[in-house]
């Protein structure tokens, strides 16, 4: 099941799921697009990156990958600082 930040007020929200060993994340206004997908160690990185701001965030955001308001984008960031996104981080033997 795709997840949303409780944070989204809009009807677009990014939104993240758990597939397998990979994480899926995509904008819900575009749901038949090709969603980015991240492995474990890119995910964990993609969250702390979001968390500190960091560079590779800021630069992330700027890409055309997937379309984004700065609403959308300030209420994921609201959400991965909530913790609601670390649930998709798999926990070995599980």
């Amino acid at each position: 099941m795709w997840i949303r930040s409780s944070f989204c007020t809009e009807s677009g929200c990014l939104e993240a799921v758990r597939w397998g060993d990979l994480v899926l994340m995509r904008n819900s206004t575009e749901p038949n697009m090709a969603p980015l997908a991240f492995t474990q160690s890119m995910w964990r990185s993609f969250l702390v990156g979001v968390r500190t701001e960091e560079h590779a965030w800021k630069w992330w955001r700027s890409q055309d990958d997937i379309k984004w308001t700065p609403d959308e984008a300030a209420a994921f960031r609201a959400g991965v600082l909530a913790g609601e996104f670390d649930g998709l981080i798999r926990v070995e033997g599980h």
